[in-house]
């Protein structure tokens, strides 16, 4: 067959397959005429491509290992059945299949711990590439980056493939992800910016992804990239030479590189054009060069000949471009160009060089890839110092104006010195109060002095307005600091009011009056209030960026987290403020690690453990990476750590991250301190969780009577040290040391009238003692006194209010009163349904349905609701053994309840090995957890 007929077969034949299978024969038809052998030699290839052969068969018999459970049949596409046990992973569902793997999810099968990963399986047809499989095993091995996909684990099947197990993430392609959050130019970018992070520690540990392509890049839910398939990927040694292996590796064509076409040596610079065709292709949703469907000859001429055209051109001419041509023409049209040069050399050295520029592009700076012409850096320049110039030239009019502006300047100089001297004359009288030859008895006390100063403001008539609330800004700012509620309250309220009549909207002084505002009632639980007052200045926020507008959109962000219905939007814009602090990494690093520590505390707040530890630790390597001096942002983000930790089951690495908080606040504090009494409390309380009561005992103590000597008897902190004391003394059978400390904490709130979650946690535990002890009566008055002064501080139908049912329930359960259980547990779910919220309090609410239920009969019930519950909450909070052996022990008595033994005695075997020998749970438990583990009944 000559060239020219094969060549016209090859065209016909790819031309057909686009149709639908009804039209081709319609096609062939009428393109191949009166030439009867071209349309046989069509059909016949046809037949080919829609039939099988030898070789979509599998030429080993596969036999499965053992499984636990019995498998089931393999599913279209798929070698292995679900079921299927593989090492220490149990296989699920087919996920992905092509290339030279099968890859399917799957979970860890040896009871160890609860993990959810993805598996990829050598396919039986891809045999020829056993050595290319096991290099992209070696090279996972190398790289632990956030931006890449972990290896966790690899083996063998019991026919011999290999296969490799990596992080399973849960998330969308680039593409995709861009698509769907309609993601503006800066969000694509910094997407973009991560993407050359995860390829350029790559490629600093040598090795190149030569496949590039948005299906193989990843954002997870927290928007965090992570690069997939390094199934072609190449090692290379110091000397630059290919030592990994020596087949021709397949590639996407749209994205590959001339190189890899024409078969020239393959660098990092392969990979830089891959990602000149990731960049062109976010902003503008097209490829530059795209070749699919084109016969083979025809793409190859057009990836060897073809110049790419720049994408402001295409967005020119496409109505559904996501990014308008403007924001295209020049730096980014030039840094997409500078990728995508045909010549390796041309490109960009490296690819931290493409960051730097995509970087210089946010904040106005020239960038590398359009030279260094004089007009072009003079603009930018102008462009980036655009106030300045304003400035400069607003200066040069108010020269020219002459003596009537200096006057004018004089007299605004010396309103400025009289307030000054006004305020600093106010602050001396309003301390002198506190004399230091006064007995202590006699000295006011800093929330004294606070509510004394904002009594002689608000009633001074003859204050300016201005100094008036300068002063009210100062004195709110140390009555949030210092934890003072009702002066905090009336401060702000009285700020609020006069900046409203005092200064524009866009002034910072009015920005600030809302945030200290705002402040106030999300210190006091009223988060919806504190909502309603940030987020109507949401846009406006966002569009002016500065340190005090991130400062307001993160108190935005922990609002909107406290409404449950809305948790996703609080993470989402925290992910906004993140983005935009970064711009300013370099030229303010404090703003931008403080918008980083914001993030890991907001996903601790949300129980999101894993993903705050994560965030955290990015937080801490930048902190350490601009070698940042040590503050109060830093010291809680350790105990934010080492919450996570402790949830995720991580009990030394929690414990040494509370030990770091300590060591922190005292090199930080230099003297005794309120935050290193809270930290030492902390520890003791970390203690008691994990069952490690003697370690407890000495902080504890430590902490409460630093906090009684720092801040007095009455002050929140102090109320909460109080009751862990109470928890100790309790877990270590004193019962009635804890009711004696916990009823003179509840006789101090009453006194000072205090109405604060401290002491709403002092009714609680005292409440749960006392039906401990059976007195039952007093601890029903306690359980709802508790949950009444919840419903006063955070309002009717809050999540909170429901998660003091809790106790409630519990209480009802143990006198036998299971139907009011039942009711109390419906109506906390009801309110916890209501607000969208499916957080740890919704689930305690369901055990104690399930325990209800258990405890009146109805085992099945029971048994099906506490399932999912520990299944859900284990996945979660590893960490947390009182609650899980909870669960553990309902499911076995449940299963002894329905004759299951075998399985009864099984699940409380494992509570047993969940406890050891800590000691989270009282001596009647574990001796129950025992017998039903001997027996299998009660």
């Amino acid at each position: 067959m000559s060239q020219q007929r094969w060549q016209q077969i090859e065209d016909i034949f790819a031309a057909t397959l686009e149709r639908p299978r009804s039209a081709r024969c319609a096609y062939l038809a009428g393109v191949c005429a009166n030439d009867a052998s071209l349309r046989l030699e069509l059909e016949q290839l046809l037949n080919a491509h829609e039939g099988s052969g030898v070789l979509d068969s599998a030429p080993l018999k596969f036999e499965a290992a053992p499984a636990s459970t019995p498998a089931s049949v393999p599913a279209l596409g798929a070698s292995l059945a679900c079921g299927t046990v593989l090492g220490s992973w149990q296989i699920g569902a087919l996920i992905g299949s092509g290339g030279m793997g099968e890859v399917y999810e799957v979970i860890r099968a040896d009871a160890a711990f609860v993990q959810r990963a993805a598996l990829k399986l050598l396919r039986f047809e891809a045999i020829t590439q056993l050595d290319r499989f096991h290099v992209e095993r070696s090279i996972l091995a190398r790289l632990e980056h956030p931006g890449i996909a972990r290896l966790l684990d690899g083996g063998k099947a019991v026919d011999g493939r290999p296969y490799t197990v990596m992080e399973f993430v849960e998330g969308s392609s680039l593409s995709q992800y861009c698509r769907a959050h309609a993601a503006s130019l800066s969000q694509r970018l910094s997407l973009f910016v991560q993407v050359c992070d995860a390829v350029a520690f790559a490629h600093s540990n040598l090795v190149i992804h030569r496949d590039l392509k948005p299906d193989n890049i990843f954002v997870d839910r927290q928007g965090q990239i992570k690069l997939l398939d390094f199934g072609i990927a190449k090692l290379l040694e110091d000397t630059a030479a290919a030592k990994a292996y020596t087949t021709i590796a397949p590639f996407t064509p749209d994205y590959a590189a001339p190189e890899q076409i024409n078969g020239q040596p393959i660098t990092t610079a392969t990979d830089i054009y891959a990602l000149g065709v990731v960049l062109f292709e976010l902003l503008t949703d097209e490829r530059p060069l795209p070749v699919r469907g084109l016969p083979s000859a025809q793409a190859v001429q057009q990836l060897l000949c073809r110049d790419a055209p720049a994408a402001s051109q295409i967005a020119k001419a496409k109505a559904t471009a996501p990014v308008p041509v403007g924001f295209l023409t020049g730096d980014l049209d030039a840094i997409v160009g500078k990728c995508l040069r045909k010549e390796p050399v041309h490109r960009y050295e490296t690819v931290d060089a493409i960051k730097r520029d995509i970087e210089a592009h946010l904040v106005g700076e020239p960038v590398q890839a359009r030279g260094g012409a004089r007009m072009y850096l003079f603009g930018r320049a102008l462009h980036r110092y655009r106030w300045v110039a304003l400035a400069t030239l607003l200066l040069i009019a108010t020269l020219s104006a002459g003596l009537a502006g200096t006057l004018w300047q004089a007299e605004q100089a010396r309103q400025q010195a009289e307030r000054a001297n006004t305020i600093r004359d106010f602050l001396i009288s309003l301390f002198g109060a506190a004399e230091p030859d006064k007995p202590r008895y006699l000295r006011p006390t800093l929330e004294g002095i606070v509510e004394q100063g904002g009594d002689q403001i608000l009633q001074d008539n003859a204050m300016p307005p201005e100094t008036k609330a300068d002063l009210l800004g100062l004195l709110s700012r140390v009555a949030l600091r210092t934890g003072a509620d009702a002066q905090k309250q009336a401060l702000t309220k009285a700020l609020l009011a006069l900046n409203d009549s005092l200064y524009e909207k866009t002034d910072p002084r009015w920005i600030s009056a809302q945030l200290l505002r705002a402040r106030a009632l999300y210190d006091n639980g009223q988060y919806a209030q504190a909502l309603a007052l940030l987020e109507p200045m949401r846009a406006a926020l966002l569009r002016r960026g500065d340190a005090l507008a991130l400062d307001a959109l993160q108190l935005l962000a922990k609002s909107m987290s406290q409404q449950a219905n809305r948790i996703e939007d609080a993470l989402a814009l925290q992910r906004q403020i993140k983005a935009l602090a970064m711009q300013h990494a370099q030229s303010d690093p404090q703003t931008t690690l403080k918008a980083l520590i914001a993030e890991a505390d907001l996903l601790g707040s949300v129980q999101r453990p894993k993903e705050c530890l994560a965030s955290g630790e990015i937080a801490l390597a930048f902190w350490r990476a601009h070698k940042l001096p040590a503050d109060d942002r830093v010291l809680w983000l350790s105990g934010t750590l080492a919450n996570a930790a402790g949830l995720l089951g991580d009990t030394a690495r929690g414990e040494a991250a509370h030990r770091e908080a300590i060591a922190l606040s005292e090199r930080l504090h230099k003297r005794p301190h309120q935050d290193t009494a809270w930290f030492v409390g902390l520890l003791g309380s970390y203690f008691l969780w994990v069952g490690r009561v003697s370690d407890a005992e000495p902080y504890v103590l430590r902490g409460y009577s630093m906090r009684r000597e720092l801040l007095g008897e009455a002050h929140p902190a102090t109320l909460f040290a109080v009751s862990v004391l109470a928890r100790l003394r309790n877990a270590q059978n004193r019962s009635d040391e804890a009711l004696a400390a916990l009823t003179e904490g509840a006789q101090v709130c009453t006194k000072t009238q205090l109405r604060h979650y401290a002491c709403v946690r002092i009714l609680q535990i005292r409440g749960q003692l006392y039906g401990q002890n059976s007195q039952f009566d007093a601890a029903e008055v306690d359980l709802l006194a508790a949950i009444e002064l919840q419903r006063q501080i955070s309002g009717q139908a809050s999540t909170q209010v429901a998660a003091q049912f809790e106790s409630l329930a519990d209480l009802q359960r143990l006198r036998g009163r299971f139907d009011e259980a039942i009711r109390t547990a419906e109506q906390a779910l009801a309110v916890f349904d209501k607000s969208g919220e499916h957080s740890v309090g919704a689930l305690h609410m369901r055990l104690q349905r399930a325990w209800a239920n258990l405890e009146r009969g109805k085992a099945q019930a029971a048994l099906d609701e506490v399932v999912d519950v520990e299944a859900r909450y284990s996945a979660q909070f590893p960490g947390n053994l009182f609650e899980r052996t909870a669960m553990l022990s309902v499911q076995a008595r449940a299963l002894s309840g329905l004759q299951r033994i075998d399985e009864a005695k099984q699940i409380a075997s494992k509570a047993l090995v969940l406890l050891g020998d800590r000691q989270v749970v009282s001596a009647i438990q574990v001796a129950q957890l025992k017998r039903l583990a001997e027996t299998g009944s009660e």
